[in-house]
């Protein structure tokens, strides 16, 4: 079940940045055709972009009913069943405590999630793409206040920037390249080491 959640997590959130995208599209449409006088048009863009807005709606209603029902499932054991999870990993012999409301999840949970996944990958990989798998590896240990957004920038989730701090340490500690093409995360061989001795 643990698994299922974290997937099932991760394809909700991709679902709503997919309909958010297509909403920003319509209304950037919208405001081509306001501006070329093609009020038709304008009105169209105004009811596709309505209706996405229900549907994404729906779905975030639908992704709050599933994690109620999951935790209910698993009578609020799954912070305690990842944190063995982790625990097996032996990231740095990190033990995870259960977070009080308005603590971020430590960047340290991330480590192993980031370098396997580089491993994996073939050694590299752009940002978006290694976060994106990265998440579907932590979503089950995250708590609400890392899936709220940044102050200082509505687009980015805490456990995103979180995950790009972890990234930096990694670097510091050799497991990672430091000058790396912009945009793309490098593994080096001791990260590589790193995974090979830390497999669960």
């Amino acid at each position: 079940m643990i698994n299922d959640q974290s997937n099932t997590n991760a394809a909700f959130s991709m679902l709503i940045d997919e309909l958010n995208n297509e909403i920003k599209k319509i209304n950037q449409s919208g405001a081509k055709y306001f501006e070329e006088g093609e009020y038709d048009s304008v009105e169209n863009a105004k009811q596709f972009a309505k209706r996405y807005t229900e549907i994404r709606e729906k779905i975030l209603k639908l992704e709050k009913e599933y994690e109620e029902l999951v935790n209910h499932y698993n009578n609020g054991n799954f912070m305690s069943v990842q944190r063995d999870i982790f625990a097996n990993a032996n990231m740095k012999n990190y033990d995870q405590p259960r977070l009080c409301k308005g603590k971020k999840t430590p960047e340290e949970v991330y480590y192993y999630p980031i370098l396997k996944t580089l491993d994996e990958m073939g050694g590299s990989g752009r940002i978006a793409d290694v976060l994106r798998k990265v998440q579907i590896m932590v979503m089950s240990v995250l708590n609400e206040y890392d899936l709220e957004t940044l102050p200082s920038n509505d687009k980015t989730q805490r456990w995103y920037n979180t995950a790009q701090w972890a990234r930096n340490t990694l670097v510091e500690q050799g497991l990672l390249k430091r000058n790396s093409p912009h945009g793309i995360w490098e593994i080096t061989s001791q990260g590589k080491e790193f995974v090979r001795n830390n497999q669960c």
